[in-house]
């Protein structure tokens, strides 16, 4: 073994049992359309946007919450323009599952409308939409493939990608026979390098696991994990940013306008703050309106007074920008959400690939992470490349075994997306 090395195996899905055909989502309704933003008199003709539905595409459903069993239908409203666009997206009502919602959100605000009028004159509106996730499994189905751990022999680390530095994220689905033994194999998401997916591939093939079992007798069953091949670096090159922290302890909370409590108004306000090496706020903005201007002025007034554990670069404090959503809601609990913060020392930097270092490339790439609430990534995507897919792959695999402060609403821990910059550079 390589000193230095680090392989670790990472179950995605807990070896979760997945019954392809048994599983389905389905768009079913939408609820009374929201009033239009252009005026009318009261015998004004109003039509509300109308969805095109082969516009769309369909929401993947989360391996995790394959795994954790999770379904439930989450509210969306989408601001569609008079071009039919969606200019704004909000999550109006939660599954009571953070990554349902976002996998929904992310996929159903790419779709097009056919615009609202109003007496024929095409107008902005609000258009809610409920999105169902259901997992139906055969009732008789009660166990899933255990595996045995004690019964594999973790991979070697292929010669020439550790030579080269090559790194990443497989992700295989197997089929576990009734005896236990994989039938089966298959690289559901390569880790970008063939040698890599290959040596998990064929190391996977050669464990043993509990079987599935079907109304008390074993059977064969499909299940998936993902295995990180990631390479300790102790003289790092490369530096990870950290967003600012709010401190939650420290904000007053935003009083509901007495007005705009009267007249029903809610929504969610997004913000960006500018944050100092202080902590201290020392720029504000409103990144995405609640559709009312007294909700974002009172949000924005009172959590730009709340103290932040700055930024950091390189593991020093300096300044930092901040995104902050503030819901209110009349019918549940308003409240300030955070994204969840990487704890920079619980990260094994990534080793500069060596092919890439010979060829001087350098740059940064953005990974987008789901974190749950007890810190742990459980999914992620490259939002942005540095350009170099050697590099991509390399932070992917490195920055997935951090660990986080998961993201908060009104200070309680909650499952959430966030964005890490990693910027590879040559000294």
């Amino acid at each position: 073994m390589v000193v230095g090395e680090r392989i670790v195996w990472r179950t995605l899905i807990r070896w979760a049992l997945i019954f392809a055909t048994a599983l389905g989502t389905q768009p079913i309704r939408g609820a009374d359309n929201g009033s239009a933003s252009a005026p009318g008199s009261d015998s004004a003709v109003k039509t509300p946007p109308v969805l095109i539905s082969s516009s769309c595409k369909k929401p993947e459903y989360p391996l995790g919450s394959l795994n954790a069993g999770e379904a439930g239908g989450v509210l969306l409203k989408f601001l569609v323009d008079v071009k039919g666009n969606v200019t704004q997206s909000v999550i109006e009502r939660s599954s009571g599952y953070p990554r349902l919602d976002e996998a929904a959100h992310a996929a159903l605000r790419m779709c097009k409308f056919k615009p609202a009028t109003i007496d024929g004159n095409p107008t902005s509106m609000w258009a809610p939409i409920e999105y169902v996730w259901t997992l139906k499994e055969a009732e008789s189905r009660t166990t899933k493939p255990v595996l045995l751990a004690d019964s594999c022999k973790r991979p070697e680390y292929p010669t020439i990608s550790l030579s080269t530095g090559e790194a990443g994220v497989v992700l295989l689905r197997f089929h576990v026979g009734p005896e236990g033994k994989v039938i089966e194999s298959a690289i559901a998401r390569s880790s970008g390098f063939s040698r890599l997916d290959e040596a998990a591939r064929k190391a996977i093939e050669l464990c043993t696991f509990k079987p599935a079992m079907l109304d008390g007798e074993p059977t064969s069953a499909w299940a998936a994990i993902e295995y990180v091949w990631t390479i300790r670096n102790p003289n790092p090159d490369s530096e990870i940013n950290a967003l600012p922290r709010l401190l939650f302890t420290t904000c007053e909370k935003p009083q509901y306008p007495v007005e705009a409590r009267t007249s029903g108004e809610s929504g969610n306000v997004e913000l960006n703050f500018v944050v100092d090496p202080s902590g201290k706020v020392v720029e504000s903005k409103i990144v995405r309106s609640s559709g009312h201007e007294r909700l974002d002025t009172a949000a924005r007034s009172a959590l730009e007074l709340c103290k932040f554990e700055p930024a950091t670069r390189d593991g020093k404090p300096t300044t930092g920008s901040v995104q902050l959503e503030y819901e209110w809601s009349l019918a549940g609990r308003s409240g300030v959400r955070t994204l969840p913060v990487v704890l920079t020392r619980s990260c094994d930097r990534p080793e500069y690939p060596a092919l890439s270092r010979r060829r001087y490339e350098t740059g940064t790439v953005t990974l987008r992470f789901f974190v749950d609430k007890i810190g742990m990534v459980v999914l992620r995507e490259i939002e942005s490349s540095s350009g170099y897919e050697r590099l991509d792959n390399a932070a992917a695999a490195g920055l997935s075994l951090c660990r986080f402060r998961p993201a908060t609403f009104d200070g309680e821990p909650t499952g959430a997306w966030t964005r890490i910059e990693y910027v590879w550079r040559l000294q």
